[in-house]
């Protein structure tokens, strides 16, 4: 279930709630293609510029995971926080602990993923019909509302993230002035089995997303909430996890 749950938080996939959002201006919005080549563009550079964040601001980060029963009673409930802060510019480089190489298996292989296997690409973007739907004013910033649901027919499904991304639908809101993800609202719309049902299922997952952004361009997150039902084995899990980043400042 740990694998699950790493895959469907990056997947829908990397948040505290935007203000209402209003309607914008009735000048014409750009072509919903120079938008998507935009956002992904962008999408390629959160990377470097999520580093350059922790570079120079300060944040707590708190994180709840609670665990539920059929009947939605919390049997499990754990909250973390914790303060980040950057790296002082004189101290010495971080030493990055060594970890031995451990050889797979090609199945253990198909089936670990990490951060950068998520990034978003025209490969994935092709999979969706997307419909520009409104344009608003979302915390003060002209944004683009964006619905997308999987094409109809066979796509591709070459390991276990595939089966996430083409059973995926919902909204993002993208801001207009740089195109990157301001909010976003997915779920799925069918179970997605794990080595063909025996391992486990998911049958429901709502994730949102909001993101905030400094004076100098850097967007991180604000709040990231999901809600997950599935079974591992032959139990059911029911789970509902929260983060939040808050005391945002910058200090270098």
């Amino acid at each position: 279930m740990k694998r699950l749950i790493q895959i469907l938080t990056v997947v829908f996939a990397v948040s505290r709630s935007f203000a209402a959002a209003e309607p914008a201006s009735d000048a014409p919005s750009p072509p919903l293609d120079t938008v998507i080549n935009g956002v992904i563009d962008k999408a390629n550079k959160d990377n470097a510029d999520e580093r350059t964040f922790k570079d120079h601001y300060s944040f707590t980060r708190t994180r709840v995971t609670d665990y539920e029963n059929s009947d939605g009673d919390v049997t499990s409930h754990t909250q973390k926080s914790s303060d980040k802060t950057p790296w002082p510019t004189n101290a010495p480089p971080k030493v990055r602990k060594h970890h031995p190489t451990t050889t797979a298996s090609d199945d253990q292989k198909q089936d670990q993923f990490d951060k950068d296997d998520f990034v978003l690409t025209h490969d994935i973007v092709d999979r969706f019909d997307l419909t520009m739907t409104n344009r608003v004013t979302l915390n003060g910033r002209p944004t683009l509302v964006i619905t997308f649901t999987p094409k109809s027919g066979k796509l591709p499904e070459n390991n276990i993230k595939d089966r996430f991304i083409n059973h995926a639908a919902g909204t993002l809101w993208i801001d207009e002035q740089d195109y990157a993800v301001a909010k976003a609202d997915v779920h799925l719309i069918q179970q997605v089995n794990v080595f063909g049902g025996l391992a486990g299922a998911v049958w429901k997952f709502h994730f949102t997303l909001n993101r905030g952004r400094t004076d100098d361009g850097l967007w991180y997150v604000l709040s990231m909430n999901w809600h997950l039902e599935g079974r591992e084995v032959l139990f059911s899990r029911y789970m509902d996890y929260h983060e939040m980043w808050t005391n945002v400042r910058k200090t270098q």
